[in-house]
């Protein structure tokens, strides 16, 4: 089964609610929004582009909480795109896959929640692709999420990342400009799982100068 298709499965299974996404509840799911909004918030509206959209619970999350914004959504799974246009007939709303291509227009924010969630043949290769093409078009912003390897239990069914390596690749192949965020616990008290990153718009890549050895010598001696 495709990712496509199984997405198409929780959708017939569960209609409108996060677990058509693969989440577990609404709670969770707008904790998630809300650390990978809030530069976008900060610095003021603009457009917002929702990568892996879903069921545009995205745009509901603004609207409740009065966020100023142009939104357009895209996904690579054709029910999702068609169900949130029904919800939303004013929006646009596309399918695409961003792994593969880049949309042709840009936005202040491009975000994108869980879309690196599920296994996939070669998960380094879709995520690094995905990322060039959503910063390619991002005026300000990039924030997205991933599942972290610094956790106590493993899903056979998911990916799991190296904050570090994510990290170094934004650093030195899209912005120098880039937070890293894992102290944000989706559940509480449990041990975070997973991780965000923003990428800002500013100046090209940044290569990492020193070298191994010197940085290991460093950290021995704190």
């Amino acid at each position: 089964m495709t990712i496509e298709e199984h997405y198409s499965d929780l959708l017939k299974k569960y209609g409108d609610d996060p677990r058509a996404v693969q989440l577990s509840d609404r709670t969770t799911q707008r904790r998630r929004f809300r650390v990978l909004i809030d530069p976008f918030e900060r610095r003021g509206g603009g457009r917002i582009l929702d990568v892996g959209c879903g069921l545009a619970h995205l745009l509901e999350y603004l609207q409740e909480n009065g966020v100023d914004c142009e939104y357009t959504g895209v996904d690579a799974n054709q029910d999702m795109v068609d169900a949130s246009k029904e919800k939303f007939p004013s929006c646009h709303f596309e399918r695409l896959d961003i792994g593969r291509q880049a949309p042709d227009w840009d936005a202040d924010l491009v975000l994108c929640s869980g879309l690196f969630n599920n296994r996939r043949e070669d998960p380094q290769a879709f995520l690094r692709a995905a990322l060039r093409n959503m910063y390619s078009v991002t005026r300000r912003v990039l924030a997205f999420n991933l599942m972290s390897s610094y956790v106590d239990f493993i899903d056979s069914d998911l990916d799991y990342f190296d904050p570090e390596d994510v990290f170094r690749f934004c650093k030195e192949h899209l912005g120098p400009l880039v937070s890293l965020r894992h102290d944000y616990e989706v559940k509480p008290g449990i041990v975070p799982f997973e991780f965000a990153v923003h990428v800002y718009r500013g100046g090209g890549a940044c290569r990492r100068r020193i070298c191994e050895g010197v940085a290991r010598n460093v950290a021995g001696a704190a």
